[in-house]
């Protein structure tokens, strides 16, 4: 993940676009790379909903992740998200 996530803020950066806000970086990794990165639907989330992550690596447990649904291209080569 850390390489994608280099690649996009250099892809940022030759866009001249602003990385202060990591978060417009990661979700750019995100849509770059949607096998990297998973959701946790709210309702799973026993604590702050915006603190999320922090419930989900520091108590564990069983979720149901969403994934992003592979392209097309992603389809006909057989493409699965790591779960």
């Amino acid at each position: 993940y850390h390489d994608a996530f280099a690649t996009m803020v250099d892809a940022f950066l030759a866009a001249n676009l602003f990385i202060g806000e990591d978060q417009c970086v990661l979700q750019g990794t995100c849509q770059a790379n949607p096998k990297f990165c998973a959701y946790v639907p709210f309702d799973q989330v026993a604590d702050n909903n915006y603190f999320g992550l922090r419930h989900v690596l520091h108590v564990g447990g069983d979720y149901n992740f969403w994934y992003m649904p592979p392209s097309k291209q992603e389809e006909a080569a057989n493409w699965l998200p790591s779960r």
